[in-house]
């Protein structure tokens, strides 16, 4: 593959061949030169070897003149002290100059501490060895006159004989030896000049081809590339309409291709750049409208909760650097949740927006009033102590337009606090706010109240989050029962009307006030199990059959399920029995007499008077006076004797019409309308005409429904409210079981004339107690029974 590529690249005209004919020469050369480098290397290598050995034998002839030296000196000492230690060291010497003398004539046969050094000539190893001769002999005459006679003339013969016959002549060989050993170092710079000359001409050589390659190069050549260069930094610098000079882009070789490609690219460069930006600025745009919607609230117009903490943060921080003053308010607007429910969600929302002009018309400029959720406002008063919050709250109370056909003025609670007065952080600073708009709630709403630790209530927080959950399920149960309501247009405000009754019934029974809001609680949300009844059935204009039947008489426990769920007791249990009869034949239980809850008894007599006074999807409206002779008879049986008297009481005095007539309900039906209806459409409730003693109840379907068909129907309609797999412990076809019989049994079985003996006894008891207190009942505030 590579020798394809420089093939190419020679075959091919243009800047690719000159480019490799000038690497190739370069190669070349340098090819060369490594051979003679490595050449020269090793000669340099030799010379210094050579060097190294001389030296050392140069080294050792100084230790064997060193040692003659030693051994003249011992033998002048032995012939002064004549004992066995100069005689010793005289031997020791002796042996010792001619090791050496071994050592330097055979390198090979060294012994430390001297080491071998080079191979001597012949001349010299031969008068080496007639030195070592010489020595030797000379030490056993030596030893041959000091064992036989005169030792002074011994040991002077024998420094005689040292000076004359071994030390002149080593000192002649260490010269020679000497002068081999500078030759040797000669030879060695010699051969570092030689291979330094040869590097410095390879590298003269390559930097003369180098150059010389650059000068047939052609300078237009360079002149192109310069050319690109140029105009890449005023690509890099921002200019995108930059373009390369076609003329420089007309011969055919690389240079051309790479300035056409330059100019294709700053083209695309230019375009994306330009796309870019544009999707720059629509990204800057929608993140700038995002922004603002992130921090508006879209049904007001005002800025939403984060806005505002982020805001008192920053107020916060300011009054920390300069020792000023920053209060915040918090508002709720009362009651807003019975806005909903009675004009609808529209005219809730046109409600808000009043409040909010309201509210943005009172405030001074700078000023600001944001929505935190629902119906809860804050505002930010910089520079402003807590009275002077106030009087602005006070101000915006007196200007919020009213609403409804009624002319009704929305108020709220509000709170107050002030930094540093009150707080020093943000987050207590909100919380003693919400604490003191709490605090106006349990002063009876449609106040002001600035953070007073000795009067703010001490309900912890703990428990207003809890009561805040509890009043967010109920909304939700209230939206509930409200979109049951939506589903015929014959029930619409059906739970409300029955919430108005029923609260009516119970405070004029002398029930206490907080009993009468759970009762009107009770009646307003009794139907929220009905969202698990398909609509279907609930809009159904001829009679239910025998399933569908089965399948409405379970809402009673839909609606416990979803009340005991959200912790609304006693309203849950009251919810499930509002079914019950007073005689016991009720469902789902079958409670009898005062086995049923006081409010679910209550809650009954006013869901019958409702639905019996209201026009049906199959039937019209009875009136009122029909739907009072149906209590009656009903009396004892179906319904609690002393709450229908109750209930005929306040018809008699007419309250009950006033509250019809608010909300558009005919008190009279038309006869004609009336007399017209099918027989199937005529109520399903007791007759006049039935026998008490008999137990005659509700229009029940002449046969029972099948166990399968019924727990079909209860899986369906659970799996609307909760979508979990509905079951039942035990068929409803099968008989009831002995407590509830023997309950059934024990109900009371009232006759005509017990009946009429009880009306006497509670109207002579009403009579007594009105001439005691007198009282003029009128229908009850819904808006103070639902808070």
């Amino acid at each position: 593959m590579a020798k394809s590529g420089i093939t190419s690249a020679i075959s091919k005209p243009g800047i690719s061949r000159k480019l490799t004919f000038a690497f190739l020469a370069v190669i070349l050369v340098m090819g060369i030169s490594v051979p003679v480098t490595l050449l020269s290397f090793q000669r340099i290598a030799k010379a210094s070897a050579q060097a190294e050995r001389a030296t050392t034998t140069q080294r050792n002839v100084a230790v064997f003149q060193r040692t003659i030296s030693d051994v003249r000196a011992s033998a002048r000492d032995l012939s002064v002290r004549d004992n066995s230690v100069t005689r010793t060291k005289l031997t020791k010497t002796l042996q010792e100059a001619l090791d050496a003398a071994r050592c330097i004539r055979l390198p090979d046969r060294c012994e430390a501490p001297l080491q071998p050094g080079e191979e001597l000539p012949a001349d010299e190893a031969a008068d080496w060895n007639q030195i070592q001769n010489k020595a030797t002999a000379i030490k056993s005459t030596f030893q041959g006159a000091m064992s036989g006679g005169d030792k002074r003339a011994a040991i002077n013969s024998l420094d005689e004989q040292l000076a004359r016959e071994v030390n002149q002549p080593a000192a002649d060989l260490a010269e020679r030896v000497t002068t081999r050993g500078v030759q040797a170092q000669d030879e060695i710079k010699a051969q570092i000049a030689s291979s330094t000359g040869l590097i410095i001409g390879t590298f003269v050589a390559s930097l003369l081809l180098a150059a010389l390659l650059a000068a047939v190069i052609p300078r237009r050549l360079m002149r192109r590339l310069e050319h690109l260069r140029v105009m890449s930094h005023r690509l890099a610098g921002g200019e995108l309409d930059t373009r390369a000079d076609e003329q420089y882009a007309k011969r055919n070789d690389e240079i051309g291709d790479l300035i056409s490609d330059f100019n294709l690219m700053a083209m695309a460069m230019q375009r994306n750049t330009l796309e870019l930006r544009t999707a720059q600025e629509q990204l800057h745009i929608a993140l700038q409208q995002e922004q603002e919607r992130a921090t508006r609230d879209p049904l007001t117009g005002l800025r939403n909760h984060r806005y505002f903490q982020d805001s008192l943060s920053a107020e916060l921080e300011r009054c920390r650097r300069t020792g000023g003053v920053v209060s915040i308010a918090l508002i709720d607007l009362d009651n807003f949740k019975s806005v909903n429910d009675r004009f609808g969600h529209s005219e809730g929302d046109a409600v808000l927006r009043r409040a909010t002009k309201g509210i943005s018309d009172n405030l001074r400029p700078y000023d600001l009033a944001c929505r935190l959720g629902g119906e809860e406002f804050g505002i930010i008063f910089p520079e402003a102590n807590a009275e002077e919050a106030k009087m602005v709250l006070d101000r915006i109370a007196q200007h919020i337009v009213p609403f409804g056909p009624n002319g009704e003025r929305l108020s709220f609670s509000g709170g107050v606090t002030t930094f540093p007065v009150h707080a020093e952080t943000q987050t207590d600073l909100y919380q003693r706010a919400d604490e003191a708009s709490y605090a106006a709630k349990m002063q009876g709403k449609a106040c002001s109240v600035i953070y007073d630790p000795n009067t703010v209530s001490s309900m912890n927080s703990e428990e207003r989050s809890r009561s805040r959950a509890r009043d967010a399920m109920l909304t939700t149960a209230t939206a509930l029962v409200a979109a049951v309501d939506q589903k015929d247009p014959y029930t619409r405000n059906h739970s409300e009307l029955v919430a108005i009754y029923a609260a009516t019934v119970a405070r004029a029974m002398r029930l206490d006030e907080p009993t009468v809001k759970l009762v009107y609680r009770a009646g307003l949300l009794h139907d929220v199990g009905k969202i698990g009844i398909a609509d279907e059935i609930l809009v159904k204009g001829s009679q239910l059959t025998h399933d569908e039947w089965v399948q409405l008489r379970m809402h009673p426990e839909f609606s416990y399920r979803i009340l005991e769920a959200a912790e609304m007791e006693p309203v849950a249990t009251w919810t499930r029995h509002h079914h019950e009869h007073f005689d016991g034949t009720g469902y789902p239980v079958g409670l009898a007499g005062e086995a049923i809850p006081l409010g679910s008894r209550i809650v009954l007599v006013a869901d019958a008077f409702e639905s019996m006074t209201s026009d049906r999807v199959y039937r019209r409206s009875l009136g009122v006076t029909q739907a009072v002779h149906e209590l009656r008879a009903g009396a004892g049986r179906q319904f609690d004797p002393q709450v229908v008297q109750t209930m005929v009481a306040l018809v008699e005095q007419g309250v009950f019409q006033q509250i019809m007539q608010q909300y558009g309900r005919a008190i009279e039906p038309d006869p004609a309308a009336v007399s017209a209806q099918p027989e199937y459409q005529q109520p399903m409730l007791p007759s006049a005409a039935a026998d008490p003693a008999a137990g005659t109840t509700e229009a029940q379907p002449q046969h029972e429904p099948s166990a399968s068909a019924r727990n079909e129907a209860e899986a369906w309609a659970m799996q609307q409210i909760t979508g979990e797999q509905w079951t039942q412990e035990q068929p409803t076809d099968q008989p009831a079981a002995p407590a509830q019989e023997a309950q059934q049994a024990a109900a009371p079985q009232w006759t005509q004339e017990q009946l009429d003996e009880y009306y006497r006894q509670q109207a002579a008891a009403q009579q007594a107690e009105a001439e005691q207190q007198p009282q003029e009942w009128a229908p009850p505030n819904p808006d103070d029974l639902a808070a």
